[in-house]
Formats: C-alpha cells, structure tokens, sequence
C-alpha cells in the first residue's frame, strides 16, 4: 500500500508507540538533516538534553562583531531582584557587572574594604609619599638629598616630629640648591636666608633678613620626657628659576615649662642672588646639641 492513500486521520494516536519504533528505525538522514533546518511543534522532553550546544555558561555575551553595535562584549543579568526565581524570565542590562570603569566612574561605588592601587594618582593636587624615615638615634644633622627632592616636583611637603637633645634650643634648617637642573645640591654659607616666625600665643614675632639659616618657632623648646615638636612645612619653587626657594609652615611644640606653644612661620633665600638656583635637598639641626628622635614624612604634590 502507497503511504499517500494513508490520511492523517487514518491511523490512531495511540496506534505507534515508542515500543513499536525500533531504536534505530529514526536516523539523522530521516530528519532533514542537509542543514537548511525544521520546525518541531511541542515537544516535551523528560530526560536531560546533552551535547556542546547546550553546555551550561555562566553568562551572556553581547555580540556586536557586525558593527552596528555599541555594546559588545556587555553581558545579560537575569533579574532576580523579587523573589530570586528569575523573575519573568527577563534579562537585566548591567554594564557595571563586567566593566570596572563605570563602577569608578559612579558617584556612588558602594565599595566595602580597600582599595589597592597599581599606580601612583595622578590629579593635580595629589601627594606622592617620597619618603618615611625614623630618627631612633642622636644626630647633629638630618638631611633629604637630592634622591628625594629634585626635578620630578616643583612642591613638596614635609611632615616631621623632632625631639631635641638640649633643653632651651631651637630647630633650624637650610637648603641643598644648585644652578644646574640635574644633580646634587649643597648647602650654601654667608648671609642668604630670611625668614618671619609669628607667635601664636601671644604678641610677638622673630625675623632675619640676612641670616645663615631659618627657623621655625618663636620661642625655645624643651627636651624633657615628652617635650618635642610637630611640623608641617611645604617647599615651593624647587625648579622654578622666576623665583627663588621658600617655605612656610606651621609647628606646635613645648616650650623648657612643657606648655604647648604654636608659631606660623616661613623662610626662604635672597632672590637677588639666589633666584636661579634649583632645590635639591633640606637640612634640620639646632643652635647646639642635635636631634635626639623624630619622624619624617616627605610627599612630592603634583
């Protein structure tokens, strides 16, 4: 009998079952398999469906290879965000999930924990620690060369905390400078450096137009068990030949009578000489006896 005089209708729904089929009886070359593709119309699967095409992935990625797309390489989050059952099945556009730089670029980030960066910042403004030093031994002379403070930055800023040797002695400081844009620099003698000392607790003030170093504190320090001085002290000018180098600051310390004391203060060299000379270092010592401990902190500012 020709299979064409067989209607639709002609044989039952429950006339073929799966045990009449043989297991072999459906090949590939059965099924329009010359790869133009077919249409099934539902099919109900009860076992597990295996093979390369349905391997289980992580996630979805956008494919924008035909140049028209924008977002190529984003991936697909399926929104949970109800009941954590994939919620209408839909698919939830979150670019943050892939790509870090929208993350920084947030005005919000949400970040818990810390931030470790690869590279120094960059931005005007920021400082870059250069140096971090501990005094743990009497000197006569602390000094920064040219290793730290030379042409990379044209400011810096000093963070220090000193305990000097003598009582009643106060901390001076001069500058490493040279006339060449490369290299080392050395202390200068003669009269070349100015500065001004304001005191902060009561009337008064210290100056020097013409002196052999500058200093930072109206009155004398005491060298008692707790007794010292904080600083903080910037550098401007280190590669700028239009004026010459300078300072200014301010320092808390304690007085021979332990009392905090407070003075701003700035220094700097005659410019009639010395303004095309170039930073290149810093020097910290006392009237007489020395440094005994202290702490330095050195940042370049870009």
């Amino acid at each position: 009998m020709a299979l064409s005089t067989i209607g639709t209708g002609g044989i039952a729904d429950s006339a073929i079952s799966t045990a009449k089929i043989a297991a072999d009886a459906v090949t590939a070359a059965k099924i329009d398999d010359d790869g133009t593709g077919f249409t099934f119309g539902d099919i109900n699967v009860s076992g597990a469906v295996v093979g390369s095409a349905f391997a289980p992935v992580d996630k979805v990625v956008l494919n924008g290879t035909d140049g028209s797309s924008t977002d190529a390489g984003d991936t697909l989050l399926l929104d949970a965000s109800a009941s954590g059952t994939d919620v209408g099945s839909n698919f939830l556009f979150s670019p943050e999930t892939a790509d870090a730089s929208s993350l920084l670029s947030s005005n919000n980030t949400g970040v818990d924990g810390t931030l470790t960066f690869k590279n120094s910042p960059t931005g005007a403004g920021s400082r870059v620690l250069l140096l971090n030093d501990t005094i743990q031994s009497p000197i006569l002379i602390y000094e920064i060369n040219e290793a730290y403070i030379n042409g990379t930055y044209d400011e810096y800023e000093l963070r220090c905390m000193f305990v000097l040797v003598t009582d009643a002695k106060r901390l001076e400081y001069d500058f490493l400078t040279t006339t060449s844009a490369t290299g080392a620099g050395l202390p200068i003698a003669g009269n070349i450096y100015g500065y001004a000392i304001d005191n902060q607790d009561a009337a008064g003030e210290r100056t020097a137009n013409a002196g052999t170093q500058m200093e930072c504190h109206y009155g004398t320090a005491g060298s008692a068990a707790g007794e010292g001085m904080t600083i903080s002290m910037k550098l401007y000018n280190a590669n700028e030949t239009r004026l010459a180098p300078c300072s200014l600051g301010s320092v808390n310390y304690n007085d021979v009578n332990a009392r905090p004391m407070g003075s701003t203060f700035s220094g700097g060299m005659a410019p009639a000489t010395y303004v095309a000379h170039y930073l290149r270092g810093i020097r910290f010592f006392t009237d007489s006896g020395g440094i005994e401990s202290g702490s330095v902190k050195l940042f370049g500012v870009r």
